[in-house]
């Protein structure tokens, strides 16, 4: 058995032999192709020479004094000869002298850079005799912003007396303070934002004394531009005034109670509210309780859309809020499990 593994080795390394000796003699036999060494290609040099030109001048200001560090800056334009720099500059010296040398023939834009003063531009043809350059006058001075006075403005909010709505907190509420000047004119101030406690009262630290409108929005709306439950002026203009402003919200508020055909109450149902132009903007969504009733608190006067979905029921309602009213709405009786 020994004998006939030795005999397969042997084979097998004989059979490896065979083809890489066999593999080394295609290769030789293969033809070797001639390639031709390329011809080297020499480029003529590009022709282009230093114009001959040269501009020379001073810079005074505004009154004909010489200014000195003024950069007169030349940009070529239109020029028929082969430029190797497009851009020529030169400072000038503390007798506002200037020179600028090489340029060639042709129509440049030229910019004086001055600290202080405005830039100049225009155009100048070269050759060119001497030139004097004149500045603009200075700039004026910069306007400051006027010192702005602040104090703190203290408030509560409050329902109208005719509205009762129990023990119901005022937390959360927000008073957005609009300055009644254009945030673009100068030195005017912007809007602030405060949240109330839970009887109404809010406080603004740093109120820039000015002319505000005082808009208060609901929980739910913190950081939007509507509803505005009340909009009043304001003006913030007496430093150290503090008395707490009163400020009465004008909303009133729905209530209803929603029962099937059999005079069972609907618990669950869902109601929507917006206001008839604003179809978009929706309140929050009230649901009823286990006694089918419903109330949505914090509407502004004005004509409202009041849809009920009850299971395939579908009902909608126009109603008309007025201020300080706690209003009822009836949908009379509901047949939440009706087949369309």
């Amino acid at each position: 058995m020994r004998r006939l593994h030795v005999i397969f080795a042997v084979v097998v390394l004989t059979a490896f032999l065979s083809a890489y000796v066999a593999e080394r003699s295609r290769s030789r036999e293969l033809p070797v192709r001639d390639f031709e060494t390329p011809r080297r290609v020499t480029l003529a040099a590009l022709q282009a020479t230093r114009g001959e030109h040269t501009l020379e001048g001073s810079v005074v200001d505004h009154r004909g004094r010489p200014v000195a560090g003024v950069t007169v800056h030349l940009r070529v334009l239109e020029s028929e000869e082969a430029v190797l720099e497009p851009m020529f500059f030169d400072h000038s010296s503390d007798d506002g002298m200037f020179e600028i040398r090489h340029l060639p023939a042709g129509r440049f834009e030229v910019v004086l850079l001055s600290t202080g003063v405005p830039n100049r531009r225009f155009e100048l043809t070269v050759p060119a005799k001497e030139q004097r350059f004149v500045l603009g006058e200075p700039w004026g001075e910069l306007p400051a912003l006027p010192e702005i006075e602040r104090d703190t403005f203290v408030g509560r909010l409050s329902f109208p007396d005719e509205l009762l709505l129990g023990d119901r907190p005022l937390e959360g509420y927000e008073v957005l303070l609009l300055p009644r000047d254009p945030e673009s004119t100068w030195g005017a101030v912007f809007a602030r934002r405060v949240l109330t406690d839970a009887e109404g009262r809010f406080v603004v630290d740093d109120l820039p004394v000015s002319g505000y409108d005082l808009h208060v929005l609901p929980p739910w709306a913190v950081g939007g531009s509507w509803p505005y439950l009340c909009t009043i002026p304001y003006d913030h203009r007496v430093a150290g005034d503090r008395d707490p402003k009163e400020v009465e919200l004008a909303v009133g508020a729905l209530r209803g109670r929603l029962v099937d055909r059999d005079g069972n109450d609907v618990e669950g149902a869902l109601l929507q509210v917006h206001a008839k132009d604003r179809e978009r903007d929706l309140w929050p969504a009230v649901a009823t309780d286990e006694f089918g009733r419903f109330q949505v608190h914090d509407l502004p006067p004005g004509v409202y859309v009041v849809r009920v979905f009850a299971g395939a029921e579908r009902r909608e309602r126009k109603v008309e809020v007025t201020d300080g009213e706690d209003q009822e709405v009836s949908f009379g009786p509901l047949d939440p499990r009706r087949e369309d």
